[in-house]
């Protein structure tokens, strides 16, 4: 894992040892989540590197991980073909939603919404917080990468290029 100033400077490696990590976010307090997709883990580091500990095992490759804004942390765990969330010490964990097919990229969306790449259903799709009443924004787009601007547009990875929707293409 590494780290740099916003401006590309000053690069540092942050922990050692990590096995294919996949996914980083960030906790509110700093601290850096990272999924590990070959072993199947979630960790987390202080901000400077040190202390990693072990939150989550037997993930069957988790790909990507975020934070929601009450600090529950999301895990698209692709090999299961489903969204885990967990209390932000690791515990409690939940499955969100239903219907997913190798789900990578996930984001949550300022009110709270969580947007998921449905990659093998070629799908990008919107659930609540809760995981209920998900809805497909986009079909036919096997997307790995999902982001959320500033002004509430969803950027998605597709076919080696970068694309922006509108976050109003769908309610929910």
């Amino acid at each position: 894992i590494k780290r740099m100033d916003a401006d590309g400077t000053n690069i540092v490696n942050l922990g050692s040892g990590f096995d294919t990590p996949w996914g980083v976010a960030i906790q509110s307090d700093g601290k850096i989540l990272v999924v590990e997709n070959d072993s199947g883990l979630l960790k987390r580091m202080n901000p400077d590197g040190t202390g990693i500990t072990t939150l989550v095992t037997g993930l069957t490759y988790p790909r990507r991980v975020a934070v929601q804004a009450d600090g529950k942390i999301l895990v698209t765990d692709s090999g299961s073909n489903s969204v885990k969330r967990f209390n932000a010490n690791g515990t409690g964990m939940e499955i969100l939603g239903s219907g997913f097919n190798g789900p990578i990229g996930i984001a949550v969306q300022a009110d709270g919404k969580i947007i998921v790449t449905d990659t093998g259903n070629s799908a990008i799709k919107r659930m609540n917080s809760d995981g209920s009443n998900i809805v497909t924004l986009i079909s036919g787009l096997s997307s790995l990468g999902v982001s959320i601007q500033a002004d509430g547009k969803i950027i998605a990875t597709y076919d080696n290029s970068l694309n922006r929707f509108l976050e109003t293409s769908k309610s929910n």
